[in-house]
């Protein structure tokens, strides 16, 4: 068994908070990997997902 990714809500709105911070400060790229999504794979794939969609409606103004 894995342990939980975050141990404490404070460290999960940390990891947030990081994930956050470092799309805005370099909007051309898309931050993903295990080590921004508490160690797993699949949430991370999903939320690249997720932000590359809404990027590409954005771009071809299907979206706000």
């Amino acid at each position: 068994m894995r342990p939980a990714p975050h141990l404490t809500l404070e460290q999960r709105d940390l990891a947030v908070g990081t994930l956050e911070s470092a799309r805005e400060a370099e909007p051309s790229l898309l931050p993903l990997g295990i080590g921004l999504h508490g160690g797993h794979l699949a949430e991370a794939v999903d939320d690249a997902r997720r932000v590359a969609v809404a990027r590409r409606r954005k771009l071809t103004g299907i979206a706000d």
